[in-house]
């Protein structure tokens, strides 16, 4: 994730493939950040995929993106 504005950003959840996940991680204006996210329940759509439609939901507003499925 990288945070492109001159503001600070809090990630608040992601949503994958319809499921909802609460998330914490903050990012500094102008930085880069790598997040691993372990996903509880599991998504049955995620089953035998590499790749996932994904909403990351900030105190920017929601930005979408495809995320790679690591199993």
């Amino acid at each position: 994730v990288k945070n492109l504005g001159s503001s600070p950003a809090h990630i608040t959840h992601i949503n994958v493939e319809g499921v909802s996940y609460e998330v914490s991680e903050g990012l500094e204006p102008w930085s880069t950040k790598t997040l691993n996210i372990a996903l509880s329940p599991y998504p049955p759509k995620l089953q035998n995929v590499s790749s996932a439609k994904c909403i990351l939901i900030s105190n920017h507003g929601p930005v979408t993106f495809t995320a790679l499925v690591y199993r």
